[in-house]
């Protein structure tokens, strides 16, 4: 079960580099190939240029305990309220099903199996903290 997004799952390591895959319009990868070729680098030189100057922009508005705050409340709702399953809506079914929350333990730790895989394991106490204590607010429980 994704909580967040679908995931491919793969072995991490410690690593110092991830590969990204990624579907660009023809006409964008052939230009990028006759830029790269012409000036004598590579695609991914000219894509990690890219990639660090939106993220150096990006940290200017969302911090990294941002992303995670927004992370949290996500996956707190996606446990609240659990979404139709996919297969239900493209069989073509018109009735609405009732769809029933998972344990809250087995929530947490489906969703630490999905931060880990991500990549995300440096993070996913800070989140499970977060939706452990959205839980407890939702249930009326102030935090002390």
């Amino acid at each position: 079960m994704a909580i967040l997004k679908r995931t491919i799952r793969r072995k991490r390591k410690d690593e110092k580099a991830s590969f990204l895959g990624l579907t660009i319009p023809k006409e964008m990868a052939d230009y990028l190939s006759l830029f790269s070729l012409a000036k004598g680098i590579t695609k991914s030189s000219v894509i990690k240029a890219l990639l660090q100057n939106w993220i150096h922009k990006m940290k200017e508005d969302f911090v990294e305990g941002d992303l995670v705050k927004i992370i949290g409340f996500r996956s707190f709702n996606s446990w609240k309220n659990p979404s139709v399953p996919r297969n239900f809506r493209t069989a073509g079914c018109s009735t609405n099903p009732v769809t029933k929350r998972i344990n809250f333990n087995t929530f947490k730790s489906s969703l630490k199996i999905e931060l880990d895989y991500k990549g995300l394991s440096d993070y996913s106490d800070g989140i499970i903290k977060l939706i452990e204590d959205e839980k407890r607010k939702d249930e009326g429980n102030s935090i002390t």
